[in-house]
């Protein structure tokens, strides 16, 4: 137990805390991917959390939870000229996703090809490809981390941080 800083463990204690309670009160799924990514975003000091889940084929990652930190929106919103579109991730067509997939435990990512890749991977727009170097810039996700969520063995999802300063791998 980490007696230098008791102040961290209770504000770690607070983030548990709600996502207990969330999954207590009978919260919907979408609901409580909401909580556990705004939970993971501010525990870990994040600009961004999102949680993708699989669909039942496997075959495509849908984002289910954007914790994009708060103000960040609306300048993505502007800077694309509309609403963000839905964002899903057909697992075919990329290079990345599958990859991490199907690795157990977290995969840290600090390069910055691999990071644009997988946001291209968001979108087939070409458009919004193209806006990929900006938005990279504003999100400021410099570095992330990857962890599939799985159920009964098989995975059913991911959670990926992104944060400026670097994830240091365990």
């Amino acid at each position: 137990m980490d007696t230098k800083h008791p102040e961290i463990q209770i504000e770690d204690m607070r983030f548990v805390n709600r996502i207990n309670i969330a999954v207590n009160d009978g919260s919907r799924p979408e609901d409580l991917y909401h909580v556990v990514s705004d939970v993971a975003r501010n525990l870990f000091h994040c600009t961004g959390a999102n949680i993708y889940i699989l669909d039942e084929a496997k075959s495509v990652l849908r984002l289910a939870s954007t914790g994009i930190a708060d103000g960040l929106i609306p300048a993505v919103e502007k800077l694309i000229g509309g609403k963000l579109p839905t964002i899903q991730v057909e697992l075919a067509d990329s290079k990345e996703f599958p990859r991490l997939l199907v690795e157990h435990g977290p995969q840290v990512i600090n390069d910055k090809p691999t990071i644009m890749r997988l946001m291209e991977e968001n979108t087939r727009n070409p458009h919004l490809k193209k806006l990929v170097p900006k938005v990279f810039n504003m999100i400021r996700a410099f570095s992330v981390v990857s962890v599939t969520l799985f159920a009964k063995n098989e995975p059913v999802g991911m959670l990926m941080l992104g944060r400026e300063e670097p994830f240091t791998p365990a």
